[in-house]
C-alpha cells in the first residue's frame, strides 16, 4: 500500500505489481523510461508501437498480464470499470518515442517518428 501510495500514475496497482515483480530489473535506464512512459500518458490513443528492445517488450507482456488481471479481479469484486479508459491507463504507445529521447535523439528527429501531440 505505501508504494501504490507514492506512485503518482494513472495505474497504480499495475505498476506497483510490476516493481514488486521485478519487472524493472535488468534494464537500462533508457528501457526504464521507456517502460515508465506506459505510465504517464493515459490521455493518449492506445496504438501498438513495436517495442525498441526485447527487455522493453517482456516488462510490456508482464505489464499488460498484470493489467488485465486487476481488470478482472476489480470486475469480479464489482467495480465498475470503463474497459476502455483502463487501456489508455497502461499504454505503451509512447515508450519508443520515450526510448530514444532517453537515448538523446533530438526532439525534430523524434517529431518525425510519432503522431503524438
Amino acid at each position: 500500500g505505501r508504494v501504490a501510495c507514492q506512485v503518482m500514475s494513472g495505474d497504480e496497482l499495475t505498476l506497483t505489481e510490476l516493481l514488486f515483480q521485478g519487472g524493472l530489473e535488468n534494464l537500462q535506464p533508457e528501457e526504464i523510461a521507456a517502460v515508465l512512459s506506459a505510465f504517464v500518458a493515459p490521455d493518449g490513443p492506445v496504438e501498438q508501437v513495436p517495442a525498441p528492445t526485447a527487455g522493453i517488450q517482456r516488462v510490456r507482456d508482464q505489464a499488460e498480464e498484470l493489467h488485465v488481471s486487476i481488470l478482472k479481479l476489480q470486475a469480479n469484486s464489482g467495480v465498475r470499470i470503463n474497459a476502455e479508459d483502463w487501456w489508455k491507463l497502461c499504454n505503451f504507445s509512447l515508450s519508443l518515442v520515450a526510448y530514444d529521447w532517453a537515448n538523446g535523439v533530438s526532439f525534430g528527429d523524434i517529431m518525425h517518428k510519432t503522431n503524438a501531440q
